[in-house]
């Protein structure tokens, strides 16, 4: 099984070397790569409300990067993780929810398209998911990169109500 940082490291690498190998003008075969497997999550991190917990998630990920004759560069990179989180001790967390566990489920998508050509760069980044009572949390951003190597944030949405404060 993977580890979900480890993974995420190999993606932006492999986005990396195909872009330096674009923009250097290096010519190669197209590339057609694809990987998907078991994927693990086991670290503790802050919980949506900032609270220290413990997250123990399992899953599948897939990978995809592929280059089209036409010059484009196609990363998509999707994460399905379900498991669940058990709140510190810590009094950093409300005592009503100290070694309590919440179930969790979280979706991620990174999808990277380039003009081999260096002209413009799409990122889109999608987080879909679910801690205890808080359902349905969408978060979504899409960047732009110009040729002069200028990102702008083309679009970022945020769904979802989140209300600790109903435990404190």
């Amino acid at each position: 099984m993977r580890n979900r940082s480890i993974l995420r490291c190999l993606v932006v690498g492999v986005v990396s070397a195909a872009a330096l190998f674009a923009s250097a003008g290096v010519a190669s075969a197209t590339i057609d790569y694809r990987e998907r497997g078991p994927l693990t999550d086991t670290d503790q991190h802050p919980n949506i409300c900032g609270w220290p917990a413990t997250f123990s998630d399992s899953g599948q990920y897939q990978l995809i990067v592929q280059e089209t004759t036409a010059g484009t560069l196609h990363v998509n990179y999707r994460d399905i993780l379900h498991g669940s989180l058990t709140f510190s001790d810590s009094t950093e967390v409300p005592a009503s929810l100290r070694g309590v566990t919440w179930q969790d489920r979280n979706v991620e998508v990174s999808v990277f398209n380039t003009d081999i050509s260096g002209d413009r760069q799409v990122v889109l980044e999608r987080h879909t998911s679910f801690e205890g009572p808080f359902k349905g949390l969408l978060t979504t951003a899409t960047f732009v990169v110009d040729p002069s190597g200028t990102v702008t944030v083309d679009r970022e949405l945020t769904v979802g109500d989140v209300d600790c404060s109903t435990f404190l």
